[in-house]
């Protein structure tokens, strides 16, 4: 339903995001949360919360992509 709403225009908020990345890391879609990664980051350069790098963090960690943490 999130991914529905953001690509109509609505609820496109950073808690909106966050559960969409959340669920997107949740169902194994890791290039889709990728992609919204990169999307919200590019964005919101100054201004994307801590919160998200976290996330993004957790994921490649617990899919074994050391590399990728540090990129």
């Amino acid at each position: 339903v999130t991914k529905w709403m953001v690509s109509k225009g609505q609820g496109k908020t950073m808690g909106s995001y966050f559960m969409l990345l959340n669920a997107l890391a949740e169902d194994g879609r890791l290039e889709e949360a990728e992609d919204l990664w990169s999307k919200i980051f590019s964005e919101n350069l100054e201004g994307t919360p801590r919160i998200f790098f976290d996330k993004m963090i957790s994921i490649y960690h617990s899919k074994g992509m050391h590399r990728k943490m540090f990129e």
